[in-house]
């Protein structure tokens, strides 16, 4: 969310009216993404704002799970305008507390992007999107006699 002086929660925002300013950008949210694909839950929150590393959560104000490269775009646009973090999210799995929300914002959560746009097995080339998993990729390529090694 947008920061100034004024302390809430432990964190910086611009107006001490927390909830209306996240209520209203989940509006805005689904109006790109659906509304199903918006929470502002704890509990999605807290998970969004962590990873496997020591550190505490620091929970994003929002999680979005956009499916298509133009729904990024557009929430890209959107928290630009209004000055709102974004924080990538793809499986947690990192050490180094890059999803945590140490000032709030949107975590985007990219597991829903998990589609194989482009594979050429002859040259060993492969496009996918942000959300595929190396179990997803291998389960992919089995067939060819190829798989991705950690």
């Amino acid at each position: 969310m947008i920061r100034s002086v004024a302390v809430a929660a432990g964190r910086f925002w611009t107006d001490t009216d927390l909830p209306n300013q996240v209520e209203d950008l989940k509006t805005l949210l689904s109006g790109i993404v659906g509304k199903e694909s918006v929470s502002n839950a704890g509990i999605v929150c807290e998970q969004h704002g962590r990873d496997e590393g020591p550190s505490m959560p620091s929970p994003a104000d929002l999680v979005i799970w956009p499916k298509t490269t133009e729904e990024v775009s557009e929430v890209a646009k959107l928290l630009f305008a209004k000055n709102v973090a974004m924080i990538p999210f793809g499986t947690g799995t990192g050490l180094e507390s890059g999803v945590c929300a140490v000032q709030g914002g949107v975590s985007i959560d990219l597991s829903k992007m998990d589609q194989i746009t482009a594979f050429n097995p002859e040259d060993f080339d492969i496009t996918v999107q942000p959300g595929i998993t190396r179990q997803m990729l291998n389960h992919h390529l089995k067939d060819y006699g190829l798989w991705f090694p950690v």
